[in-house]
C-alpha cells in the first residue's frame, strides 16, 4: 500500500523443545554449541540484538554464555558425540579447550 513504510525485521530465536521462562544465557548459547561441531561460529549480532531488546552490561552476559557453553560442551556433549563425525568432535574439542585457555587460565587449577 502506498504511504508504508519499510518492514523492519530482527533476530528472533525459537526454542520449540521447551517453552517456558528459563535462563536466557542457556537460549544463547544454545546455537554456539549446535553450530560447533560444523565449525561454525555463531555471529556477534545474536547477542548484540538481544543487549538492544534487552539492554544490560554486555560483559556479565558474555562471561554467563562462556561459562553456559563451556559448562553443555563439557557436560553434556559427550553424550552425543556419537551422532558426529570425527572432524566434528575435534571441533568440539577444539572450542572447549580455546574457551578453558582464554576464560579461566586465571581461575583455580584443576578446573
Amino acid at each position: 500500500m502506498a504511504g508504508r513504510g519499510r518492514i523492519r525485521c530482527s533476530p528472533v530465536l525459537r526454542d520449540w523443545q521447551a517453552v517456558g521462562i528459563g535462563r536466557p544465557t542457556t537460549d544463547l548459547a544454545f546455537p554456539g554449541v549446535r553450530a560447533t561441531p560444523s565449525g561454525v561460529v555463531v555471529p556477534r549480532a545474536l547477542l548484540d540484538a538481544y543487549l538492544v531488546g534487552r539492554p544490560g552490561d554486555r560483559r556479565a552476559l558474555t562471561r554467563a554464555l562462556v561459562a553456559e557453553e563451556l559448562a553443555v560442551l563439557v557436560f553434556q556433549w559427550p553424550g552425543y558425540a556419537g551422532f558426529n563425525s570425527p572432524a566434528g568432535n575435534e571441533n568440539v574439542r577444539r572450542r572447549a579447550r580455546a574457551f578453558a585457555a582464554r576464560h579461566l587460565a586465571g581461575g583455580p587449577r584443576g578446573v
